[in-house]
């Protein structure tokens, strides 16, 4: 598998060497728990792994809110079936159609994945969250020891440059924000207090109504 031994394999994904071997002769199903670990710590595709079909690569980042319809325990051909195949292929076809066939089935992908395209089954403010942290981790961490701190002070630079061509804009929006936030909850203050006077003026009638006349 992406030209590593059983042995390797097992070490990396910490599944057994003996289990590999079962699913590779496809005696045992595998678990979407145990594919989710290895398409991960392996960048395979998960519908390659479901379908044989290309890329072999990337593996896709898949959103908290669809894993969240997979049943626990599920096996990993039910779960892509059920779950998964539909919104990996628009993603697939998505990324295909930013960057040309040829380019996806190569896996030269890396930059329209961290710029262009969300989460798989999240919604694009999220995803774009995602992907820059991500991005930004990945690079920082491949990156050669003496291009850490310039390539912090570039990042640091552009932050000010961002803050200082829309700073003024983002704090007023902010600050309209803040005051529709805080008449949401004058409002809501407003029919607690109403609905607790209705409360409180239907206990004295009834009060009332229990004494003798």
């Amino acid at each position: 598998m992406r030209g590593l031994t059983q042995k390797a394999c097992a070490d990396l994904t910490g599944i057994r060497r003996s289990t590999l071997a079962r699913f590779e002769a496809e005696i045992t199903p595998i678990g979407y728990d145990e594919a989710k670990r290895f398409c991960f710590l392996l960048d395979i595709n998960q519908r390659w792994l479901a379908t044989g079909l290309s890329p072999h690569s990337p593996y896709f980042d898949v959103s908290p809110n669809l894993e969240f319809s997979i049943k626990p325990n599920s096996l990993f051909s039910k779960a892509f079936d059920t779950v998964l195949a539909g919104p990996i292929q628009d993603y697939s076809t998505t990324l295909m159609g930013l960057i040309g066939e040829k380019a996806f089935l190569a896996h030269n992908y890396d930059n329209a994945v961290f710029n262009n395209l969300q989460r798989v089954g999240e919604d694009p403010a999220t995803a774009v969250r995602f992907y820059v942290s991500k991005g930004l981790s990945i690079r920082m961490q491949s990156m050669p020891e003496r291009f850490k701190s310039p390539f912090a002070s570039a990042l640091a630079a552009a932050q000010d440059k961002f803050l200082t061509e829309h700073g003024g804009e983002i704090k007023k929006e902010l600050r309209e924000r803040q005051k529709r936030s805080t008449a949401e909850r004058a409002e809501l203050e407003s029919e607690k207090s109403a609905v607790d006077n209705v409360s409180i003026s239907r206990n004295i009638e009834g009060v009332k109504a229990k004494l003798p006349h």
